[in-house]
């Protein structure tokens, strides 16, 4: 009543600028995978890439594997590690007890060299013990595994997974496949 009346911008005037959007969170994207090493359980999203995954683990000049918006959990539950999501965590190839593919596509790349026959075994690997089925080519026998198979990294099937450890932040789970790094086994006998 007593103010002015608002005057609609003439033609050819600018507008006033729009509040640019805020950035969304950036989706997770790759392949979902578990790292277990001796002391953490890394899970996060691996790069898909056009080789089996056993085989790209396999290329001596890849030496290390990197998740990204990966959280490191340690085994130990008395070590204090924020939960906070990291956008890359690289681990040493060096370091892997196994690799677990925790989605379809990744499973299907893990599952993909994997040979036809099948013994059960106990395995122990790092601090792990796994009842699992090493995967053999012909009428090799099980004690020849790891001079029949050149490579250190290498399937097992139908994993169930368990710690030695008394206390730790790591469940018992079970697997179709999990790729195993020989370097890691201190034992393997026949289940």
């Amino acid at each position: 009543m007593f103010g002015k009346k608002p005057v609609p911008p003439q033609a050819g005037s600018p507008r006033p600028a729009a509040a640019p959007p805020t950035p969304a969170a950036a989706l997770p994207s790759g392949w979902l995978m578990q790292i277990l090493t001796v002391d953490y359980v890394i899970t996060g999203y691996f790069a898909p890439i056009d080789m089996p995954l056993v085989g790209w683990l396999n290329v001596p000049t890849q030496t290390t594997i990197t998740l990204n918006q990966a959280q490191v959990t340690a085994l130990d539950p008395h070590t204090s590690l924020s939960a906070e999501i990291r956008a890359e965590v690289t681990v040493p190839k060096s370091r892997i007890v196994g690799v677990i593919p925790r989605d379809d596509a990744g499973l299907r790349s893990t599952s993909v060299q994997m040979l036809p026959r099948v013994e059960w075994a106990i395995i122990h690997a790092g601090p792990f013990v796994l009842r699992a089925c090493f995967r053999l080519a012909g009428e090799m026998p099980l004690r020849m595994l790891f001079g029949g198979v050149p490579a250190d990294m290498l399937v097992v099937s139908d994993a169930e997974i368990r710690t030695l450890r008394p206390e730790t932040n790591f469940q018992p789970l079970k697997t179709p496949a999990l790729v195993i790094s020989k370097s890691q086994v201190h034992a393997y006998y026949s289940a």
